[in-house]
């Protein structure tokens, strides 16, 4: 029975396969950084404009 060695990849292209997909985490995890905290600024500025329309309007009365 003859075995057939699987072949190994050398420590080089390991760590360079390693590089590639943490670069690919890093942009992947900065896009979802910015993606939600979009939203997130996008909702205080909402609040703080109904606050701001809210206090206007108690003043005119």
């Amino acid at each position: 029975m003859a075995h057939k060695q699987i072949q190994t990849p050398s420590a080089q292209t390991a760590g360079i396969a390693t590089l590639i997909l943490g670069l690919i985490g890093l942009a992947a995890g900065i896009w979802y950084y910015r993606e939600h905290t979009a939203t997130r600024s996008q909702r205080l500025r909402r609040q703080a404009n109904r606050q701001l329309r809210r206090a206007e309007r108690k003043l005119r009365r």
